[in-house]
């Protein structure tokens, strides 16, 4: 039993890189795909949780540009504010 707990748990962890790969070739194409920038915002880890996410999003509407484009900004006045 123990060998199809971790066949499963490759099948899954392959699929999350599958996902992750995805994600940045869609940002490639189109920059302005937030599903694919909420799945990749923190692959590797960048200590953004749900709430840095949310004041990105915000940032980007209240300024009339994509996600990723406000990204740069917010994440520098995040590492220089701690």
């Amino acid at each position: 039993m123990l060998w199809k707990d971790k066949l499963t748990q490759c099948i899954c962890v392959q699929r999350f890189v599958e996902q992750v790969i995805l994600g940045y070739l869609r940002l490639l194409v189109n920059s302005r795909d937030e599903l694919a920038l909420a799945r990749v915002i923190n692959v590797p880890h960048r200590d953004l949780d749900h709430r840095a996410f949310t004041d990105i999003k915000h940032e980007a509407k209240r300024c009339g540009l994509s996600m990723y484009q406000v990204l740069p900004t917010n994440v520098v006045a995040k590492s220089s504010v701690e």
